[in-house]
């Protein structure tokens, strides 16, 4: 996809709402040409790994691997920039300069798999081989791919960029968060349950095409869409 060299500069207002909130949205970063590119290849995938009702996927794992169209856009120039921008302020920057990615999934609520998914962090990292070593905890399994809860600061290190492939609305089943519980570090399930019933919950909203930059200890959840796709 040619556009996919493309390069987008963040502005200070936004990279500071990252930040501080946990998240941020990046309007048009997909044009639609690309959007439709990616639906094409998801609607049919070349991989083992789907999870369909009837002819319609929606859901895939591994698809940095499976996809190649995926795996060109997360290590394109324009995605590891923008992420790059975010991970200047942590020892990211000087430990390891170009960001990459280490996993790739897709998801679409459809009519018959439409679920809710309950508030949490993203703590695990997908790794190419299970190594036991000190502060790695709570190895897994996911599709044959070992995964491990890495140290803390391992966890400050990511960024979750999440591609819309069609407008994420209030009755979509949109991604819910609480701005600014990524400042907490790992948070309890007990604290889960007080900053629910205490904290002010957001829905990201975002147009097809647009990029929602997530910080993957931010406490998000979603509810079943109402109008599933």
């Amino acid at each position: 996809l040619a556009a996919i060299i493309q390069m987008k500069s963040l502005t200070s207002d936004q990279i500071a709402t990252y930040h501080s909130q946990g998240y941020m949205r990046v309007e048009g970063v997909l044009d639609s040409s690309e959007v439709t590119a990616f639906r094409v290849a998801f609607s049919s995938p070349n991989t083992n790994q789907s999870t369909q009702r009837g002819s319609s996927v929606y859901g895939l794992r591994n698809i940095l691997q499976d996809i190649p169209q995926v795996n060109d856009l997360a290590r394109s120039a324009r995605s590891t920039n923008l992420a790059h921008q975010l991970l200047l302020d942590t020892q990211c920057a000087t430990e390891n300069p170009t960001p990459f990615p280490t996993r790739g999934l897709y998801f679409d609520k459809l009519e018959g798999a439409n679920w809710r998914l309950p508030w949490h962090q993203d703590l695990a990292i997908a790794v190419k081989e299970k190594v036991p070593t000190e502060g790695y905890t709570a190895w897994s399994q996911k599709e044959g791919i070992p995964h491990v809860i890495p140290p803390q600061r391992i966890l400050e290190q990511r960024i979750a960029l999440r591609f819309h492939l069609d407008d994420s609305t209030c009755d979509s089943g949109s991604l819910l968060v609480i701005p600014g519980t990524h400042r907490l570090g790992r948070i309890t399930h007990l604290q889960i349950k007080e900053l629910v019933e205490t904290g002010d919950t957001v829905t990201c909203v975002c147009k097809s095409g647009d990029l929602l930059l997530m910080h993957p200890l931010l406490l998000h959840a979603s509810q079943p869409a109402t109008i599933p796709t």
